[in-house]
């Protein structure tokens, strides 16, 4: 029962104001740094540094709703989250210091999940969005590797679709993930390794 609340609050969560906080505290903390030419408590730069340095920090800790942020704590595994935790992180995408490392935590735990028919479906529209949406990101083998656990032929006829697009990012992308999907990692690999998007 307690848990519905979380999931409530999952889904009013504001992640894009939250993670241009982020983007906005994480310049402040640059700028400040940019003025600072000697490290001491009684200089103003350094004090002004010091206090964006917690700006951000705060900013940090709030742009994950409570179960992610107690993962970023290390108070939760990740393994104790609920998928629908899970699916709207990865359905919110918000871009920000580190989100791609929590990203990549969770897709890994939600590809060793048996998902029921709503959940399976979600996780393939989400892969289907990051595909589409999405330039290289760091966590790109890791939405490979969660759309084998959910691969059919709904999938890949949304991925076959994608692959023949006139964006060549998009197609290129939607290749690499059909290429997981046959099982072909060693192509997909040295493909991003000649080619980042």
């Amino acid at each position: 029962m307690g848990h519905a609340v979380g999931q409530l609050d999952m889904r009013k969560f504001d992640y894009a104001k939250r993670a241009r906080a982020v983007n906005e505290a994480q310049a402040a903390v640059n700028a400040a740094f940019e003025q600072v030419y000697r490290r001491s408590e009684d200089d103003p730069a350094t004090r002004r540094w010091t206090d964006a340095i917690a700006l951000f920090n705060l900013a940090c800790e709030r742009a994950y709703p409570h179960p992610l942020r107690e993962v970023v704590q290390g108070v939760t595994k990740v393994s104790d989250l609920e998928s629908s935790d899970i699916l709207d992180f990865l359905e919110a995408d918000p871009m920000f210091f580190r989100s791609g490392y929590m990203k990549e935590r969770l897709l890994r735990e939600i590809k060793k999940r048996s998902l029921g028919i709503g959940d399976r479906s979600r996780l393939q529209t989400i892969i289907e969005e990051f595909v589409e949406r999405a330039d290289y990101r760091r966590e790109f083998l890791d939405y490979c590797r969660a759309a084998v656990s959910v691969d059919d032929r709904h999938l890949r006829d949304r991925l076959y679709r994608l692959a023949h697009s006139d964006d060549d990012r998009v197609a290129l992308r939607a290749n690499r993930v059909l290429a997981a999907l046959d099982g072909r990692w060693i192509e997909l690999k040295a493909s991003m390794r000649r080619s980042l998007y």
